[in-house]
C-alpha cells in the first residue's frame, strides 16, 4: 500500500486558521481533487468538519478519538491501527490532514504533494516540518497568483528515498525557500 499526503502550508508551515485554510488558491483545490479522486482519503475530525461533508468519488475515512462521532458518508476510526486494518488491500491511501493526522502517518509516507503559499498568514495550526532525511524533490513548480488566488505558490512533489539521493539536512534547512526563484521571494518579502 502506498501512502501519500496532500498538504498546503505557508512559509512558516501554517496549515490552518480556525478550522479553515488561511488562503485561497483555486488551482491547489483543483489539484487536491485530482490527487484524491478515486482513492481512500484519511482525515481528522476537524478537517472533516471544515469540509462539512464526505467528498464525492473518494473513500473518506475520518480519524477521531471522540467516541460516537458520526460522519455521514465516511467511515470513522479511532486509531492508525484501525485505519490500516480498514484500508488493507488499498492501492493508495492519501492523507489529507490535519496536523495531528499528518504527524501520525509521517513515517509511513512514500510521497508528499506539498503546496507552499508564498506568504505568511495568521493562524492556529502548523504542520510539523518534514524530517530532513530521506526525501528527494521529484518536481518543483512556481505558479503566479491567478485572479482567484490569494497568493503565488510553489508546488513540490517529494518522494521518500533511502541512502543515495536523499536530501541533506542542510538542503532541507533552506526549505521551503529553495523551491522557488529569488524573484518570487523578493515579491513575497516586499
Amino acid at each position: 500500500m502506498k501512502f501519500s499526503a496532500v498538504v498546503a502550508v505557508d512559509l512558516g508551515w501554517l496549515i490552518g486558521a480556525e478550522g479553515r485554510l488561511p488562503w485561497r488558491i483555486s488551482s491547489d483545490l483543483k489539484r487536491f481533487k485530482a490527487l484524491t479522486m478515486g482513492k481512500s482519503l484519511v482525515m481528522g475530525r476537524a478537517t472533516y468538519a471544515s469540509i462539512g461533508r464526505a467528498l464525492p468519488g473518494r473513500r473518506c475515512v475520518v480519524m477521531t478519538r471522540r467516541e460516537g462521532f458520526e460522519a455521514p458518508g465516511c467511515e470513522v476510526v479511532g486509531s492508525v491501527r484501525e485505519a490500516l486494518e480498514l484500508l488493507e488491500g488499498e492501492e493508495e491511501v492519501v492523507i489529507g490532514g490535519g496536523a495531528q493526522i499528518y504527524d501520525l502517518f509521517a513515517q509511513r509516507l512514500d510521497e508528499v504533494h506539498l503546496t507552499v503559499a508564498l506568504g505568511r498568514w495568521e493562524g492556529d495550526t502548523r504542520m510539523t516540518p518534514l524530517s530532513p532525511e530521506g526525501w528527494r524533490v521529484e518536481r518543483a513548480e512556481l505558479h503566479e497568483a491567478g485572479e482567484r488566488d490569494d497568493a503565488a505558490h510553489a508546488y513540490v512533489v517529494l518522494r521518500r528515498v533511502e541512502g543515495e539521493g536523499a536530501l541533506s539536512r542542510e538542503a532541507l534547512e533552506e526549505v521551503p525557500r529553495a523551491w522557488w526563484s529569488e524573484e518570487a521571494l523578493e515579491r513575497v518579502e516586499e
